[in-house]
């Protein structure tokens, strides 16, 4: 039978695991965010026809690489912030950075 320190010590270890991926899963998308950036820009560069130009251009940065940062900023509070109760009390730790 498991007691309320072992069921709170499983959610912050579940809390931590979500925290992991989420976390891995943002640098992820930021590393498959550059990459599209990167291969649309050289490719209009290499063959010389504009497929994206100007104002479109910064829009398409900014619509693949908004949405990655503020899951990875949500993500983030997320990870570095738990709270839990154990029958001696409750605790509740944030990292500010």
């Amino acid at each position: 039978m498991a007691t309320a320190e072992d069921v709170e010590i499983e959610k912050l270890k579940l809390a931590n695991d979500l925290g992991r991926y989420g976390l891995k899963g943002t640098l992820y998308g930021a590393w498959a965010a550059l990459t599209a950036v990167v291969i649309i820009a050289v490719a209009q560069m290499v063959t010389g026809k504009t497929v994206v130009d100007g104002w479109a251009f910064t829009a398409l940065v900014f619509i693949i690489v908004l949405p990655i940062t503020a899951f990875g900023a949500f993500v983030f509070k997320r990870a570095f912030s738990m709270e839990g109760k154990l029958p001696g009390g409750a605790f509740k730790t944030k990292t500010d950075g």
